[in-house]
């Protein structure tokens, strides 16, 4: 699935909210206390998922980082992999296009099929949250304009 779009915010805005949800969300998921200065490109982390069929581990590598223009990111699904990748476009001064890639190499081609059905949705839901990731940016811009 790719997906580019464009949102009001610096690049600095959107790569601080990536490092920032890392550092808050990783604890909560692996036990695990990082740094912002632990996400770089090598950083891995194992998280465990509950399924149908029980537990399952997955390995979360940080595959490309480059701090303002690219984020990328690989983990193990159950049937195979999934990539996920920011580029980051400047536009203006508080003005950027983001270009995402997700990429699922599945082991099962009926799960395959089946994920090719769902990318319209999967559009969709990461546009939307694309757009929540910026009306939070643009909240907190106002809110230090106001202090």
């Amino acid at each position: 699935m790719k997906l580019s779009k464009t949102l009001k915010i610096s690049k600095e805005e959107y790569f601080d909210f990536i490092v920032n949800s890392f550092v808050q969300e990783l604890p909560k998921a692996t036990k695990k206390r990082v740094s912002t200065n632990d996400i770089k490109e090598g950083f891995s982390y194992k998280q465990t998922y509950q399924l149908k069929t029980g537990n399952f581990i997955s390995r979360k590598v940080i595959t490309e980082f480059e701090y303002g223009k690219t984020y990328a990111l690989e983990m193990d699904v159950p049937d195979g992999k999934q990539y996920f990748k920011h580029e980051i476009e400047e536009k203006g001064p508080f003005k950027i296009k983001v270009h995402y890639t997700e990429v699922v190499n599945s082991k099962n081609s009926f799960q395959a099929i089946i994920r090719r059905f769902r990318e319209f949705t999967a559009k969709a839901k990461m546009s939307g949250r694309f757009e929540a990731i910026e009306k939070h940016i643009i909240s907190l811009r106002d809110e230090e304009k106001e202090a």
